[in-house]
């Protein structure tokens, strides 16, 4: 049983640690669900949610091990005027420079498996972009890249150094 305060106070490390172990946001979703589950109440004790012993493992295990990375020198951004955006009621739209493309979800896109929402179409959205910028620019060059969904950014932004395809964009 934690009450709001605990909860807040091992997410709010876990969180900071995060920014060394990339991986790591995707084993804060469990703290997230309980902070919102904790948040009317807070000096009422909860039960942990499902999958949060999982997920505290994961961090044990990562946070005894010895761990080291290197600290990147900085990198020019080149500024191409890269845009993303989706809007749950229209589609999905790129800007890459002067050019642009438009994509329409199909009626019942939200509701198809249970699984889509606009993060998703955020970070499809997000995702032609880059396979944009990467067929229109081989040159290597660190490029920057604007979205408005700030989890989708932020997970491209956390995933490059483990994707080659995306290696040499920054957001």
């Amino acid at each position: 049983m934690h009450s709001l305060k605990k909860v807040q106070k091992l997410y709010s490390k876990l969180l900071h640690a995060s920014l060394v172990f990339f991986t790591g946001c995707a084993y804060l979703t469990s703290l997230e669900a309980m902070l919102w589950v904790c948040h009317d109440h807070p000096h009422v004790p909860y039960h942990s949610p499902h999958g949060l012993s999982a997920d505290l493992d994961w961090w044990l295990t990562m946070l005894s091990s010895p761990y080291w990375r290197l600290i990147p020198c900085p990198i020019e951004l080149i500024d191409v005027s890269a845009f993303s955006d989706a809007s749950s009621g229209i589609g999905i739209a790129i800007v890459l420079g002067h050019f642009w493309h438009a994509w329409c979800l199909v009626p019942g896109w939200q509701t198809l498996d249970g699984e889509y929402d606009i993060q998703w179409a955020e970070a499809i959205g997000f995702k032609l972009l880059i396979y944009a910028l990467v067929s229109a620019d081989d040159s290597g060059a660190h490029h920057r890249l604007y979205g408005d969904n700030k989890s989708v950014v932020e997970g491209w932004w956390n995933c490059q150094s483990h994707n080659a395809a995306v290696n040499h964009i920054s957001c």
